[in-house]
């Protein structure tokens, strides 16, 4: 069992890496990549933030104050 579950991790790492290694120069690709190391689900709300969504969105909890 213990060289089972060594050579799932040395498998494991080896795929990580190459997936690191393949985000070269892509770097959506990397954090996406980042997230599954973590064990994080990527987020599909599709919205796109920009500086003036924010802009909008500080007014607004300024002028809520």
């Amino acid at each position: 069992m213990k060289e089972m579950r060594l050579l799932y991790e040395e498998k494991n790492n080896l795929y990580w890496r190459h997936e690191i290694a393949a985000s070269k120069g892509d770097t959506k690709r990397l954090w996406r990549t980042f997230q599954g190391v973590l064990g994080e689900a990527p987020t599909s709300d599709g919205e796109t933030h920009t500086a003036d969504n924010f802009g909008i969105f500080f007014r607004d909890k300024v002028e809520a104050v």
